[in-house]
């Protein structure tokens, strides 16, 4: 149910400078004109794969996404979230340099209704002793902004139901 500022997440996608992926979107049981918005971006762009479903949690949904996508990274991304134009390419080229990375994520920004920055969030666990450390006590990852290698994420066995991260036991 995210209608109002769906399209302009959609878009900040469609839009990247790094342009070579499939954009999947789980509808997740949307009751508002969500299907209709998501229906016409797959309509005008081939790249976009739409799965109508029925209300299941966000947990089933990424664990379902993770099923259906083909290629070797997997982005995240959410329906009211607004990514930068070079987030894909900055991430893919972090992969390709670093093939021991298995999860990338990014610092954000939250941005109210006027579009003003209201907060800045730093992620200070950097490398992976940090990342391992700060895992024993909540993800050090803002999930909407997360490029992750998909073979990792599926043998990790995907995102947990009991929580909102990937098995952590990988990072």
């Amino acid at each position: 149910n995210n209608a109002a500022v769906l399209a302009e997440a959609i878009d900040s996608i469609l839009d990247q400078t790094f342009g070579q992926f499939e954009f999947l979107i789980v509808n997740d049981g949307s009751t508002d004109n969500s299907p209709a918005i998501l229906d016409a971006s797959a309509a005008r762009d081939a790249r976009v794969r739409v799965f109508h479903r029925p209300n299941s949690g966000l947990i089933a949904g990424l664990n379902f996404l993770l099923t259906q996508a083909r290629g070797a990274l997997v982005a995240r991304m959410d329906g009211d979230d607004v990514a930068l134009p070079e987030r894909f390419a900055r991430q893919v080229a972090y992969f390709d340099g670093h093939p021991e990375c298995g999860v990338l994520g990014t610092n954000t920004h939250e941005i109210d209704d006027a579009g003003t920055v209201t907060e800045c969030t730093d992620f200070h666990a950097l490398d992976h002793e940090g990342i391992v450390a700060a895992l024993r006590q909540a993800s050090p990852f803002c999930h909407s902004s997360v490029m992750m290698r998909r073979d990792v994420a599926v043998q990790a066995g995907g995102y947990r139901a009991q929580g909102d991260g990937l098995g952590y036991d990988l990072v």
